[in-house]
C-alpha cells in the first residue's frame, strides 16, 4: 500500500501512518490478514535463475477466474501473474511458462510447483463479488452470469495484476534471517545480480525448441474467458449500442449490469 501510493498516486508517506490509517478505515481487514498471516517459504536459491516457484491461487475460482504466477526464488521477482478461466489445464500453465522463458531466451535450472497460499489481493475481490451475489446480480448457478462476470472483469483484473506486478518488483525488500535472500529490489536483484556478488543460473534455450514445445504442449487461454460464442454475442451488442470496454472495477460493473439486461430484451 505504501509503495501503491507513492507510484500510483505520487503521494509521499511513511509505512507507520499507512498501518494507522488501514487500521482506522479497514480494522477487519486488518485483523483478518494478521490471522491469516503469510507463512513466508525459507528460499534457497543460489542466485537469479537457479530456482523458480510457480504456483496457483484458486480462491476466486467459484467466480471464473484462476490466477497463476511464478516468481524467481532468488531476488523475489515477479516473473509472471495471469488471469484465466482455469488453473487445471497444464496446456494453459505451460504456456504461460513457455511466453516467458521465450521473452528472457532462457529458463531457470530448478523449476517448483508450490501450493495455493493465502493472497490479500484475491481477498478484496472475494468480498466484492460476494456483495454481487448477495444483492442479486449474480447467480453462480446461471451461465449467463457467469459468462458475463468473466467477459466483463477478466480484463480488468489482469491489468490489475500487471500493476501490481510492478509495483512489487520495485519495491523494497527488508534484511531477514534467511541469508540466501538478499534484502534489496526484486529488480535490481535479478538484472543486476553482480551487485550481490551473483551470477545468471539460467539455461539458455533455442526459439526453435520453444516453438516446438509450444506447439505440442501448450494452448493459450480463452480470451477474456469466456466461450467464444458468449463472446462474440457480447461483442456485438457492444458494437451496436455504443458501450466501451470496461478499465475500471466500476466500469466493468456497470457493463456486467448493461449487457444481462440487454441479453434479457432480445
Amino acid at each position: 500500500m505504501h509503495q501503491r501510493l507513492l507510484n500510483q498516486y505520487g503521494l509521499l508517506t511513511t509505512r507507520e501512518v499507512v498501518r494507522h490509517v488501514l487500521k482506522i478505515f479497514d480494522p477487519e481487514g486488518v485483523e483478518h490478514r494478521l490471522r491469516h498471516r503469510l507463512r513466508r517459504t525459507v528460499y534457497r536459491s543460489k542466485g537469479p535463475n537457479y530456482l523458480w516457484h510457480r504456483d496457483g491461487y484458486d480462491k476466486l475460482k467459484p467466480f471464473g477466474f484462476c490466477i497463476h504466477g511464478a516468481i524467481d526464488g532468488f531476488s523475489r521477482r515477479i516473473l509472471w501473474l495471469e488471469v484465466a478461466s482455469t488453473n487445471s489445464d497444464p496446456k494453459v500453465i505451460a504456456q504461460y511458462y513457455l511466453d516467458y522463458v521465450r521473452q528472457f531466451g532462457g529458463t531457470a535450472r530448478i523449476i517448483h510447483g508450490d501450493r495455493g497460499t493465502e493472497n490479500g489481493y484475491a481477498d478484496w475481490w472475494i468480498e466484492f463479488f460476494k456483495n454481487l451475489t448477495d444483492s442479486g446480480l449474480y447467480n453462480d448457478n446461471n451461465v449467463l452470469h457467469r459468462e458475463c462476470l468473466k467477459f466483463s472483469f477478466m480484463d480488468v483484473i489482469q491489468t490489475e495484476l500487471h500493476r501490481v506486478v510492478l509495483e512489487w518488483n520495485v519495491h523494497s525488500i527488508r534484511p531477514s534471517t534467511n541469508l540466501e535472500a538478499p534484502p534489496g529490489k526484486p529488480d535490481i536483484l535479478y538484472f543486476l545480480r553482480e551487485s550481490r556478488g551473483s551470477q545468471d543460473y539460467s539455461i539458455p534455450t533455442d526459439v526453435d525448441e520453444i516453438d516446438i514445445a509450444e506447439h505440442m504442449c501448450a494452448t493459450r487461454p480463452q480470451v477474456k474467458g469466456c466461450c467464444p460464442a458468449f463472446k462474440q454475442l457480447a461483442e456485438m451488442i457492444m458494437v451496436d449500442e455504443g458501450l466501451d470496454a470496461p478499465t475500471t472495477v466500476d466500469e466493468a460493473c456497470r457493463l456486467y449490469v448493461n449487457l444481462l439486461d440487454l441479453i434479457d430484451d432480445l
